[in-house]
């Protein structure tokens, strides 16, 4: 069977047309891939500060027991800290974070201004694992509870 001048064109076209398709379906699953890594990632830093706050809003009912705790909507306000506590005739704000801030980008936009202008107003603070202890004492000042918590004493050597 002979092949006319038309049909080795068309083929040529064809072939064309599926090796490109073929370079776009590549580069598709190589974007969307890339796309799933990132989001994963993002996800599990989520999730570490997500297991975080639940243990945090935990032992704030334990600490403060009868005390309101409301997660706020940061979709709301860019920047709003995640936690509002009632108790008694006080509040507090917390913002937890899965670990300590090293830099501004480890803070939603405003939410170190938010953070100062919430604390001039009554109290507001970052809450991570490593400051925890120190952020429950100065909640218990705050909360007028000071005395109930064991004074930490030095042993210098």
């Amino acid at each position: 069977m002979l092949l006319s001048f038309e049909d080795v064109g068309s083929l040529f076209i064809y072939a064309a047309l599926g090796l490109l398709g073929y370079v776009l379906l590549i580069a598709y699953f190589q974007f969307f891939s890339s796309f799933m890594r990132k989001r994963k990632s993002r996800s599990n830093m989520a999730q570490l500060e997500r297991v975080y706050q639940r243990a945090l809003i935990e032992k704030l009912k334990k600490l403060y027991p009868g005390c309101w705790i409301m997660k706020n909507d940061e979709q709301y306000r860019q920047g709003t800290p995640d936690l509002t506590i009632l108790h008694n005739t006080e509040w507090a704000i917390l913002e937890s974070k899965r670990a300590t801030p090293t830099r501004a980008s480890d803070y939603e936009p405003n939410q170190e201004h938010y953070l100062r202008q919430l604390n001039n107003m009554s109290f507001a603070r970052m809450s991570c694992p490593e400051n925890e202890s120190e952020v429950l004492a100065d909640l218990d000042y705050h909360f007028g509870l000071a005395d109930r918590r064991p004074t930490r004493v030095s042993r210098g050597r």
